[in-house]
């Protein structure tokens, strides 16, 4: 009876939070639970928990991660599949960050190679290249104890590159405990980016022949840009 008092409040607080435009605009959150992680399960879905109390959150699964907690349960979760493309695209659109919460050794070199193997990678780095937040929870490829002593120096180095690359690529990396905290900082200074069209995105178009540009809505179009596009015959398109 108590959890089910307990699921009942955290589903009229996220309704009335989904009511109020401006917050629930600038608080979507995606998680990724993809792989195992190397920490207790238990802990992972601790950490989830408390995000999902104070950000309207969206869980990508795999079929490793299908037993939600009974108290999770009002969280909106999405198979991590193909099959659900659909819905997991429309889901990207509507994140603000994404939090890849299974992220390995494996992801970093992936994504610092821009390489989209799998579906994990292929979201988190669309999900990039249209200017959104990620974040990865570095838990699984942190070096702990006796690792930082035995792991060999090029190995070492070589991960650390991976994160100095990926940080230039406004890439976040922080352990799944410490993501509450870095997400009420990046959403109290919140500023929606107006993307900037120029005319090298215009003639990068025309040179691959395509007739249209598919813009963000309210992005800031260069008078140039639009000179371009008038002698190139190149139209701009504003969408979602």
């Amino acid at each position: 009876m108590k959890d089910k008092i307990e699921l009942l409040v955290r589903k009229m607080v996220k309704d009335y939070l989904n009511k109020d435009k401006k917050s629930s605009r600038t608080k979507q959150l995606l998680i990724i639970l993809d792989d195992q992680p190397v920490m207790k399960i238990n802990d992972v879905w601790n950490d989830i928990k408390i995000l999902a109390s104070n950000y309207n959150t969206t869980i990508l699964l795999s079929e490793k991660w299908t037993n939600v907690p009974d108290d999770m349960k009002y969280v909106t979760t999405v198979p991590l599949d193909e099959v659900h493309l659909d819905k997991i695209q429309l889901e990207m659109q509507k994140a603000d960050v994404l939090l890849y919460a299974t992220a390995s050794y494996s992801t970093l070199a992936k994504l610092s190679l821009t390489l989209d193997d799998n579906l994990s990678m292929w979201i988190t780095i669309q999900m990039q290249l249209n200017g959104k937040q990620i974040l990865l929870a570095k838990d699984q490829f942190i070096q702990k104890g006796t690792q930082k002593i035995t792991t060999p120096f090029t190995v070492a180095k070589r991960i650390q590159s991976y994160i100095r690359s990926l940080r230039e690529d406004k890439v976040h990396v922080v352990t799944l405990a410490a993501a509450n905290k870095w997400l009420d900082s990046y959403f109290d200074n919140f500023t929606e980016n107006r993307h900037v069209v120029l005319a090298k995105h215009i003639e990068e178009a025309a040179n691959l022949g395509e007739a249209q540009l598919i813009v963000p809505k309210n992005s800031l179009i260069t008078p140039m840009c639009k000179d371009y596009a008038r002698e190139l015959g190149v139209k701009i398109l504003q969408k979602e």
